[in-house]
């Protein structure tokens, strides 16, 4: 395990034949660095070049020549000072979003395994319809008991023959 270690450890650093595990720890570092690049420039393009676009009115390729060359070279420290702290904001907002998700999340599972445990609020919707459709239901199970009679009395329902009211 510590030749492995020492060997990854050593590839990346350029010390040592690190291997196979060198390499991949070379790779990763470049994927960490594509990453932090692209983020820098996505930051770049939304807080500087989309505002000199509506600002001074101008196409893409001018508003990018123009926010890097005349606004953000100049004043490197404070443009990157910038950039940093929207990446902050970026950073305070995607958590802060994150977590109403995950609370959103939590409080629709709350409120199905509360209609879950409650039959009567979980056919809640369906009782005005139910009610409404009662009056039928009983008009048709009762007309069809009172079509068959017709056929004769073995048709007749036992309850009809106790002497129940007649229809």
């Amino acid at each position: 395990m510590r030749s492995l270690l020492c060997g990854c450890v050593g590839g990346m650093v350029g010390v040592g034949g690190g291997g196979v595990c060198g390499g991949l720890g070379w790779v990763g570092l470049g994927i960490v660095g594509a990453g932090i690049f692209i983020t820098l420039a996505t930051l770049f393009i939304d807080y500087f070049m989309v505002p000199v676009m509506f600002v001074r009115n101008m196409p893409a390729k001018a508003a990018f020549g123009h926010a890097l060359w005349e606004m953000f070279w100049p004043n490197r420290k404070k443009g990157m000072g910038f950039l940093l702290m929207m990446l902050l904001a970026e950073g305070i907002h995607g958590m802060a979003m994150s977590a109403a998700t995950l609370f959103v999340i939590l409080a629709t599972c709350g409120v199905g395994l509360a209609v879950m445990l409650v039959p009567v609020i979980s056919l809640l919707a369906v009782y005005p319809a139910a009610t409404m459709a009662l009056a039928f239901d009983v008009f048709s199970r009762a007309y069809c008991l009172r079509f068959l009679e017709q056929f004769g009395a073995e048709y007749r329902p036992a309850w009809r023959d106790s002497g129940g009211d007649s229809v």
